[in-house]
């Protein structure tokens, strides 16, 4: 498979995966399972591709002949390990075309609004009876049923409905949208996993599985101990960077433009711990010994640790604080991650050569499995990249044929 890196070896190594996702939470899913060894084929139409394919930075960030559908840096970070098939959905030999290869998939991923599936077909009750192991995992907005599953969503929009941003504020203050779609990665980490149990499932027993996976329900869970306190009654208060049981909690301000420290203390003994690397009077004062008393007074003691943390190197700080057994970390800048030491021994950040991109690193895998080697990445695929491979490879159609379906516009591909 020219368009896909090795994966002998890998704990899904030979499982076969029809990629019909889009944007962020669906692809990252995909990609997880690729990552591990499953042989994936992404399927977008040549004429409405993925939704992801069309946003691009400013300065252009490729060489002067590529596409814009190729070079976008949100699509590219979640598709690698993939090939791209262009198949037209609003043609009938391109929803035929679709049939047959998940004929013999084991697995197809989608995050379409929670008709689409059904207008075209492609329910897995119909595509079950051709393929009775076949797993079929829908994640979308709101589930596929209930007052609300005909509307669309994203992150930002879910993350609001189920509290995130009414909690995500300072006391006081206005809610505050969290920044950049955190619902979507968190659903596609749970999207993967269920299609995990599920082909599971499906191996031990044959008999195939459709998941229905709703964000909302996925980030409402997330509330944890909020939701709990809501059903007993309870008032749930924004708290910001402080905590309700925690004193102190918080990020304080450092020597230097915009250099911050963060600070949790959750005992009497760390409380001692952190007093004792100050060397400061006012830390050490009655009213912040005991835990009850450092939670009345917690305004107070943030002003009073802000006024030691501003004279203090961050980093040097964050040793000294650590070295007691004081949870302690600097607030890092992006370029600072990208420079992390740890990240770099543990060789998280991976490295890929895109034809039109050039070399990138790239978000690495959360996972190391003893005595199995990782994937040999292959870079994320160019529209319709892989339409005559897989056309060829996997529904035995001869070169004539897949001409005329290109002339057709039943399949295709975007270069250049």
């Amino acid at each position: 498979m020219s368009g896909a890196g090795d994966a002998d070896g890998l704990p899904l190594a030979g499982v076969r995966i029809v990629d019909l996702t889009q944007a962020w939470i669906g692809p990252f899913a995909v990609m997880l399972l690729a990552d591990l060894g499953a042989d994936v084929v992404k399927v977008e139409s040549h004429n409405r591709p993925d939704v992801w394919r069309r946003w691009v930075a400013d300065p252009f960030p490729a060489n002067e002949n590529a596409a814009v559908e190729n070079s976008s840096p949100l699509f590219n970070s979640v598709n690698r390990n993939k090939r791209s098939l262009c198949l037209d959905l609003k043609t009938a030999e391109g929803l035929d075309l679709l049939r047959r290869l998940v004929g013999d998939a084991d697995c197809v991923l989608e995050n379409y609004t929670a008709r689409v599936m059904s207008r075209l077909g492609l329910e897995w009750q119909e595509l079950a009876q051709t393929n009775p192991g076949l797993v079929m995992t829908s994640w979308s907005g709101f589930g596929k049923t209930g007052p609300l599953s005909d509307y669309k969503a994203n992150g930002t929009s879910i993350e609001a409905l189920a509290g995130w941003d009414w909690l995500h504020r300072y006391p006081g203050g206005e809610p505050i949208v969290m920044g950049f779609y955190q619902a979507d990665a968190i659903c596609g980490l749970q999207m993967a996993a269920a299609t995990l149990v599920a082909l599971f499932h499906s191996r031990r027993t044959g008999q195939g599985q459709a998941v229905d996976g709703s964000m909302l329900e996925a980030a409402t869970g997330y509330l944890g101990e909020v939701l709990l306190d809501a059903a007993l009654g309870g008032e749930q208060t924004p708290v910001g960077n402080g905590d309700l049981d925690h004193a102190p909690h918080g990020v304080y301000p450092c020597a230097g433009e915009d250099r911050w420290i963060a600070l949790a203390v959750d005992s009497d003994e760390s409380w001692q711990r952190l007093a004792a690397v100050s060397g400061r009077e006012d830390l050490a004062e009655p009213g912040f010994v005991r835990h009850r008393d450092r939670i009345a007074n917690a305004e107070k003691l943030d002003e009073a640790l802000a006024e030691w943390t501003c004279a203090e190197q961050a980093e040097h700080l964050m040793e000294r604080l650590q070295a007691a057994g004081v949870a302690a970390s600097v607030v890092r800048f992006t370029p600072e991650v990208m420079a992390c030491g740890h990240l770099e021994r543990r060789g998280w950040f991976r490295r890929i050569d895109h034809p039109d991109m050039g070399e990138h690193r790239y978000n690495g895998h959360p996972w190391r499995f003893a005595g199995l080697p990782e994937r040999s990445d292959s870079p994320p695929p160019r529209l319709g990249e892989h339409s005559r491979e897989v056309l060829s490879e996997r529904l035995g159609l001869s070169d004539d044929e897949i001409d005329d379906l290109c002339e057709r516009g039943v399949t295709g591909a975007v270069l250049t």
